[in-house]
């Protein structure tokens, strides 16, 4: 049985956790789990074979977006810390002063 998640978009299975905000063109949004972008991204892959390049889909990472319901100012913290560890891979996790 797969997870339950709310706040997904997405068909399911779910991831439960955490959910992203992808654009989907203009104004709208998909609130997806990991799994369901996983499948959204991998769809938009196979699609982008057939479609010219200015009609192509973006493929965004999952790092990329932004958290549903996050603030500006967490997600600024979120993102500082991200680029704080991908910076400091050699120093010991404990020492991280990021979450």
């Amino acid at each position: 049985m797969s997870a339950v998640n709310w706040n997904c978009d997405g068909s399911g299975p779910h991831t439960a956790g955490e959910v992203r905000v992808l654009p989907t063109g203009g104004d709208s949004n998909a609130i997806l789990c990991r799994s369901c972008f996983d499948r959204e991204i991998a769809y938009r892959r196979e699609r982008n074979r057939e479609l010219s390049k200015d009609c192509a889909f973006k493929l965004p990472t999952w790092d990329s977006l932004k958290v549903y319901g996050e603030t500006l100012e967490e997600q600024q913290e979120r993102e500082r810390c991200e680029t704080w560890r991908k910076a400091n891979l050699e120093i010991v996790w404990s020492h991280s002063p990021c979450p």
